[in-house]
């Protein structure tokens, strides 16, 4: 029963680092408009995610897993679209 509630805690707590991000996305995407978003903290977001994840992967826990790579894919959309709307 206890490690239940601990695993209900992790998939609260993924959903509230991971789900954040898609207003954002969803925002740049329909207004190309990326003044004020920082290239660096996204990407520092990726390498996050992703070193989460892989941390996941070797605890075993698939919460971690699905939920930083959420991230990481959110954070990579965003880079993908600073880049790609910045202007020169």
């Amino acid at each position: 029963m206890e490690s239940l509630i601990f695993e209900i805690i992790g998939i609260i707590a993924g959903m509230c680092v991971a789900i954040p991000s898609i207003p954002q996305i969803w925002r740049t995407y329909k207004t190309k408009n990326v003044k004020g978003l920082s290239l660096q903290m996204f990407c520092i977001r990726l390498t996050g995610g992703v070193g989460f994840a892989v941390y996941g992967r070797y605890l075993g826990s698939l919460t971690m897993i699905i939920f930083n790579g959420i991230s990481a894919l959110c954070s990579l959309t965003m880079i993908l679209l600073i880049l790609k709307y910045r202007k020169k």
